[in-house]
C-alpha cells in the first residue's frame, strides 16, 4: 500500500475518534470508543515507522530483526487464518513465516469469502483478528508480570479524554514498574519480556491488514453501511461491554509501548551494526551489567556510553 494511502488511513482513524467523541458524546462510553480509534491510529504509524526503519534504514540486518520477531509474526498469521474460518471464508494459502527484507512483508494469508451483505464486516474481522489473537496472549503475559493490572478499573476515571488519558498514564505507570520488578537472574523473566515485546509487535495491525477492506468498502459500500452499523453499536451498547473496552484499551497501549521501545532497539541496533564485530560488546557487557546488578537504570548508561565510545575510537 502507498505511503500516502497509508497516512490517509491513520489520519482516517484520527478524525474518526475525534467525530465519535464530538457528535455521540452524550453516550456513557463515547470517551474511550474515541480513545480507542485515536489509539489505533497511534499503534499503526509506530507499526509503519519500525517497519520502514527495519526494511530500509536497518535493511543490511532487517532480515534477522524479522527471525527476532518471528513468534509474533506467526501468531499473527493464525488469527488471520482463524478469522477467515469463522466468518465462513475459504483459505487459499498460508505462509505463517515468509520473510522478504526488500517488501517487509513477514507473513501472508490469502482467502476468499462470500460476496453478501456482511463482505465488508467479515474483512474487518479478518483485518483485526491478530489484534486479538495476539491481545489475548499479551494479556496471559501481562497476568504474569502484574497481575493487579488485571484487576484494577481501568475505566474508573471519568469518561472523557482527560480522564481516560489520566488512568492510560497510571496504566503505563504499572506496567513499567511490574517491567522493572521483573527478577533479571530468571530466564523465565527474559522469555515473558520477549514474549510480550513480539506478541505486541504483531498485535498491531498493518496498513497493509485493512488494504483488501478499504477495496471492499468501494466495490461493497451498503457492506460498508452494515459495518458502520456494528460499530455504532458497540459503542452504544458500550456500558454492557466494559469487559471489551478494557481488553481493547490494554492491548494497544502495551502494543504502544513496546513498539515505541522496538524503535529504540532498531536504533541502538543499527549504531551497534555499524562498529561491525566490536559492536556486539555493547549490549553483551551491558547484559552481564543487568544480570549482576539487576538495575536497568545502571545497564542503559553502560551501554549508551561503551556505545559511543566505541564510535567515537572508530572514528
Amino acid at each position: 500500500m502507498p505511503a500516502v494511502t497509508r497516512m490517509w488511513l491513520i489520519l482516517l482513524l484520527a478524525v474518526a475518534g475525534v467525530a465519535v467523541y464530538v457528535t455521540l458524546n452524550s453516550l456513557p462510553m463515547s470517551g474511550y470508543a474515541a480513545l480507542i480509534f485515536i489509539l489505533l491510529a497511534a499503534q499503526m504509524f509506530l507499526k509503519d515507522i519500525s517497519d520502514a526503519y527495519a526494511s530500509h534504514i536497518f535493511k543490511p540486518f532487517s532480515f534477522w530483526w524479522m527471525i527476532l520477531v518471528a513468534p509474533g509474526t506467526i501468531l499473527h498469521e493464525i488469527s488471520h487464518a482463524a478469522a477467515v474460518i469463522i466468518t465462513g471464508g475459504e483459505l487459499r494459502t498460508v505462509s505463517l513465516f515468509k520473510p522478504d527484507p526488500d517488501t517487509g512483508t513477514l507473513g501472508n494469508v490469502e482467502y476468499t469469502r462470500p460476496e453478501d451483505g456482511m463482505v465488508v464486516l467479515r474483512d474487518m474481522i479478518v483485518s483485526m483478528a491478530p489484534f486479538f489473537g495476539c491481545g489475548a496472549v499479551i494479556l496471559a503475559c501481562i497476568s504474569q508480570m502484574s497481575p493487579g493490572l488485571l484487576n484494577t478499573s481501568l475505566l474508573s476515571y471519568s469518561p472523557d479524554i482527560m480522564g481516560v488519558a489520566l488512568q492510560l498514564r497510571d496504566t503505563a505507570a504499572v506496567m513499567a514498574k511490574s517491567l522493572g520488578s521483573l527478577n533479571m537472574h530468571n530466564p523465565l523473566d527474559w522469555m515473558l519480556i520477549y514474549l510480550l515485546a513480539c506478541f505486541s509487535l504483531g498485535a498491531a495491525p498493518s496498513t497493509t491488514d485493512f488494504k483488501s477492506t478499504l477495496k471492499t468498502i468501494r466495490l461493497h459500500p451498503y457492506g460498508g453501511i452494515v459495518a458502520v452499523m456494528a460499530i455504532f453499536l458497540f459503542i452504544y451498547f458500550g456500558e454492557y461491554l466494559t469487559g471489551a473496552y478494557i481488553f481493547t484499551i490494554l492491548v494497544i497501549l502495551s502494543s504502544i509501548l513496546m513498539l515505541m521501545a522496538a524503535l529504540v532497539v532498531l536504533y541502538f541496533g543499527s549504531k551497534c551494526a555499524e562498529l561491525y564485530m566490536m559492536g556486539v560488546l555493547p549490549p553483551i557487557i551491558s547484559a552481564g551489567i543487568l544480570y549482576f546488578t539487576g538495575d536497568i537504570v545502571i545497564c542503559l548508561i553502560a551501554f549508551i556510553v561503551l556505545l559511543y565510545s566505541l564510535r567515537a575510537l572508530r572514528l
